[in-house]
């Protein structure tokens, strides 16, 4: 029998004004014993302005091809700042009793509201 799901869900401090900071959300801590994974991520902010959430990873995902399945290098979610921002907080979803893979999506486009997607 697979082991019960159980989640923490940590914040980051508040990342930088300037455009493309990045804030990181850690998962650092075990329940029961058992290390937690990095299961989702999400960013946050006051105003507008936010590039959005990812998985932080020591890769650089300008450099990863669309719809790659990779390993989660770092335990952690970060949230980037917009070009007008001021700041984004990252928060995680630290869970144990999962096993979970990265899959990235295209590039989105240059535009305010551009969106893509993986499946």
């Amino acid at each position: 029998m697979p082991p019960e799901v159980q989640c923490y869900y940590p914040k980051s401090f508040m990342s930088a004004k300037n455009d493309d900071a990045i804030t990181e959300a850690s998962c650092s801590r075990s329940i029961d014993d058992m290390q937690t994974i990095a299961a989702g991520c999400m960013a946050r902010t006051f105003w507008q302005w936010i590039d959005g959430a990812r998985p932080y990873s020591n890769q650089n995902p300008y450099d990863i091809p669309a719809n790659i399945q990779l390993p989660l290098d770092k335990n952690s979610c970060a949230a980037q700042n917009g070009v007008y921002g001021q700041g984004v907080y990252a928060q995680a979803a630290c869970c144990t009793g999962l096993e979970c893979e990265v899959i990235y999506s295209e590039l989105s486009g240059g535009n305010s509201g551009d969106r893509k997607s993986v499946v």
